[in-house]
């Protein structure tokens, strides 16, 4: 099975976060590596995730210098990836939590 790389982008928001990336854990078809991105957040989200995913290797925070806006932030997530042996990245906002199966629907 090709593995994929899930690319979710935070700014202000780590309780979402939290939620969307249990949701994409929680699916029939695995995603092999989340990579969460925050996008500067003012607040301490950045901490936050990095606490509350610290011992889960599937998932990767990483911290961006500046909120260079959504693309940016996924810009980052993809040069996290890039060369490795992921075929298919998977996007997703915040606020996009995923039904169980969702996932598999979209493929």
């Amino acid at each position: 099975m090709s593995k994929t790389a899930a690319i979710i982008v935070n700014y202000n928001g780590s309780n979402d976060t939290i939620a969307c990336a249990k949701s994409l854990l929680d699916q029939s078809v695995p995603i092999h590596k989340i990579i969460i991105v925050d996008n500067d957040s003012p607040n301490n989200d950045y901490e936050v995730l990095k606490k509350k995913f610290s011992n889960n290797p599937s998932i990767v925070v990483l911290k961006s210098p500046k909120n260079g806006g959504f693309a940016y932030g996924k810009n980052l997530g993809v040069k996290y990836v890039v060369g490795s042996s992921f075929k298919f990245y998977y996007f997703t906002f915040i606020s996009g939590l995923i039904r169980k199966g969702g996932y598999k629907k979209k493929l």
